[in-house]
């Protein structure tokens, strides 16, 4: 594995992280992952008879597309407050395919050669032992079947490290920078070694609604997980304070004009041999 990066402790492996931004993801997040989980249900090749896995389904962005073409999807994760979110929208929307589970993707309770798909959409990608869930999703896969994992692309430099380095809290850029999926041939190679077969790594790019540097804060602050834990450190004072000197920074770059922002996934695509 290269350099063991596929086994290390973050914060983005905790449950309580997803806890802390559950309402706040699905609000502000699932308008950028829904177009990634658009294509990778439409590489996956399913049929009404398929049974599929979402591994980390968090609010259900992907189970909830998926379930209208395929028998019954169970969607996995160990976030107590992701799963009532989709529990409830699987109410709201009176849909009867859909299993939920609170578990460990490290350890599937699925007997092996369960599923005709397995999907994780930016989940897998954050796991502290990312060998394992590869050999577990392809475990739980039928002989032929695909696995179809997403991860965001390398990015030189983002709004958020800057921002938390600005509100003195370079410790928690450096957990964000983890060492992930981003890099295409460490991707290929991870689940290379878990052990599928014809292994692609696919690139993506949306462009993204446009946002103003309010909006943009506001979606921030919400739904990532070192802004969460770093106001669950801090306080709602200091907060409020760290908060206006970071929106400050971001009006001084957008200057008042809104901006398009695209985003690059790479999906990696697996198949378990027959």
């Amino acid at each position: 594995m290269p350099k063991d990066l596929a086994k290390e402790s973050n914060l983005l492996s905790l449950v309580e992280s997803w806890d802390l931004v559950a309402e706040g993801y699905t609000q502000d997040l699932d308008w950028a992952m829904t177009p990634f989980s658009l294509k990778a249900i439409e590489v996956a090749n399913l049929t009404p008879e398929s049974r599929v896995l979402d591994i980390a389904c968090g609010p259900g962005t992907l189970t909830l597309k998926v379930a209208p073409y395929v028998r019954q999807v169970d969607a996995l994760d160990f976030s107590k407050e992701m799963l009532s979110l989709l529990i409830n929208s699987i109410k709201n929307k009176n849909i009867t395919n859909i299993k939920i589970h609170q578990a460990d993707a490290h350890h599937l309770p699925f007997k092996d050669q369960q599923f005709d798909a397995v999907f994780s959409m930016f989940g897998i990608m954050v796991f502290s032992d990312r060998h394992q869930a590869f050999s577990e999703a392809l475990r739980v896969l039928k002989p032929g079947a695909k696995a179809l994992i997403a991860s965001w692309e390398f990015v030189e430099s983002t709004f958020l490290s800057d921002l938390l380095k600005l509100m003195g809290a370079s410790d928690l850029a450096c957990e964000e920078k983890l060492h992930s999926l981003e890099n295409v041939e460490d991707f290929y190679q991870e689940m290379t070694i878990a052990g599928f077969d014809q292994v692609e790594i696919q690139r993506h790019t949306v462009k993204l609604g446009a946002v103003d540097a309010k909006t943009l804060w506001d979606k921030m602050a919400r739904a990532t997980v070192s802004l969460a834990w770093l106001r669950k450190k801090i306080g709602e004072e200091e907060w409020q304070k760290q908060s206006l000197k970071a929106l400050d920074y971001l009006e001084n770059i957008f200057k008042g004009q809104s901006y398009v922002f695209p985003a690059t996934a790479l999906i990696g695509v697996g198949t378990k041999s027959s």
